[in-house]
């Protein structure tokens, strides 16, 4: 229903007998599914497209459905993290070029770093970047963002749309670089605390605090674009 919110308001009830079924099948199927759902199964990624599909049969024809195409591209983003994780993206590769920028990083603040593979060393001390540090997840996140703004507030320069959706995953692998030379930083140091310090940024809440920084920036990023548009247009 959150898909599908800003339309409500305009949205009319034309279902034909044909979509009303269909929906109510899909809608069925996906309730009974979900019950029945293992955690590891991987139908449960395509529920909430299945469950916004039926919900969209309900309201209109199965030929008026482009109207709630944007809803449906957003809903088909949900599974985007498991998708890269598992067939578009490599972890071993990805990984390895974290590191050569998490290296290139600490360079930059004057430490002396080394890689290997998807080790960077640092002093005594090494973080392996393994598949929870890999990143994955954060492009997923920040590109499932970055098309929900292009939706949202679509720009009449398509290619600036473009570029601003397509450069996404690389800002997600340099914020995520800086989340490795944050827990590279932290493991070269000697404080009593470093484990708790090290396992927040690892896998605590640490993580969503780039996460939540790099949100903010597309945003403002974003706006910049919009307010671009807005002036050119003489608003």
């Amino acid at each position: 229903m959150i898909c599908f919110e800003d339309q409500l308001d305009d949205l009319r009830l034309q279902p034909t007998r044909a979509s009303l079924i269909a929906g109510a099948i899909l809608l069925v199927y996906a309730n009974l599914r979900g019950v029945a759902t293992l955690s590891l199964d991987a139908v449960v990624y395509a529920l909430p497209f299945i469950q916004g599909l039926g919900l969209a049969l309900l309201a209109r024809a199965i030929s008026k459905l482009r109207i709630f195409t944007g809803s449906f591209v957003v809903l088909a983003l949900l599974p985007l993290e498991p998708v890269l994780d598992h067939k578009l993206i490599p972890e071993e590769a990805l990984s390895v070029l974290t590191g050569r920028i998490t290296q290139f990083f600490l360079l930059l603040i004057g430490e002396n770093p080394s890689a290997l593979g998807r080790t960077v060393q640092l002093g005594d001390s090494a973080v392996n970047i393994g598949s929870v540090c890999s990143g994955i997840d954060l492009i997923a996140q920040l590109t499932t963002i970055a098309c929900v703004f292009a939706i949202a507030f679509p720009l009449r320069n398509k290619i600036h749309a473009a570029l601003y959706v397509l450069l996404t995953p690389a800002f997600a692998v340099v914020m995520n670089a800086w989340r490795i030379v944050v827990l590279a930083l932290v493991n070269s140091t000697e404080w009593t605390n470093k484990d708790d310090i090290f396992d927040f940024f690892h896998s605590g809440s640490g993580s969503f605090v780039f996460a939540g920084i790099a949100a903010i920036l597309m945003g403002y990023a974003y706006m910049y674009l919009v307010n671009r548009q807005l002036k050119a247009s003489g608003f």
